[in-house]
């Protein structure tokens, strides 16, 4: 295995895409003599650690009982897609949803949960300190496995204020079928044509600040049939 910093397939457009550093890998036998792959049955599990994606981070606010709206494209199913939705006030709850298509409400979508979300998150012993180890980011919502299909998937953030002495409760924001009476609705998706940070000014008496952060990680390969760099046959592992 080798890896260079540098590009060494220029002479194709398709060079372009590639934002990290190159990998050159080939199988050999005992003998030192390399080994053809080939094959469309045949599935080969390269793990490569990533050192940084092609990510964006932006801060938003989000108002009391009323859901804010993102909007993520996922152009190729062969790619990695991950969500996180991070409230600056770490104490707080967001509830998030997704859905495919069109604009998600607390009746209708296709992906939910709240975060942060500590469930994979466990205290360890280092060198006699505890620390929290976590196998997932508490404040990702939606990952590679969880992306079925290609398209625009709309993500609603969901802020639910402590109105009286005792907090909203989890089945109010997660509810699926059956409607509590004491639940208080969030208002529904704006009209079409009015944005939600044109119409709204932050205050930071009810508001509450929080980042979004969309992590994309693309597969490519050179292929000397093609003589240029490809996705086919190359996918992004759930992990």
């Amino acid at each position: 295995m080798i890896i260079t910093k540098f590009n060494p397939f220029q002479w194709h457009k398709s060079h372009q895409k590639l934002k990290t550093e190159i990998m050159s890998l080939e199988f050999m036998d005992s003998k030192g003599k390399i080994l053809p792959v080939r094959g469309k049955n045949i599935d080969i599990d390269i793990r490569i650690p990533l050192s940084s994606a092609n990510s964006s981070l932006i801060n938003f606010f989000v108002r009391p009982l009323m859901m804010r709206y993102h909007k993520v494209v996922l152009t190729d199913i062969s790619d990695s897609m991950i969500l996180e939705v991070k409230p600056i006030n770490r104490s707080l709850l967001l509830v998030v949803y997704v859905k495919n298509g069109e604009r998600p409400t607390v009746n209708s979508y296709d992906y939910t949960t709240i975060v942060p979300d500590f469930s994979s998150c466990d205290w360890v012993n280092v060198n006699g300190r505890f620390v929290v180890k976590c196998s997932r980011s508490p404040y990702e919502i939606m990952s590679t496995a969880d992306f079925n299909q290609t398209g625009v998937y709309y993500v609603g953030v969901l802020y639910a204020e402590q109105l009286s002495s005792t907090r909203f409760r989890r089945s109010c924001l997660l509810r699926r079928r059956r409607k509590k009476r004491d639940c208080v609705e969030p208002k529904p998706p704006p009209v079409k044509g009015i944005e939600y940070n044109r119409t709204l000014i932050f205050n930071p008496i009810t508001d509450q600040n929080y980042s979004l952060k969309v992590r994309q990680y693309s597969c490519y390969y050179f292929s000397l049939t093609q003589d240029q760099w490809t996705k086919d046959g190359c996918k992004v592992g759930i992990n």
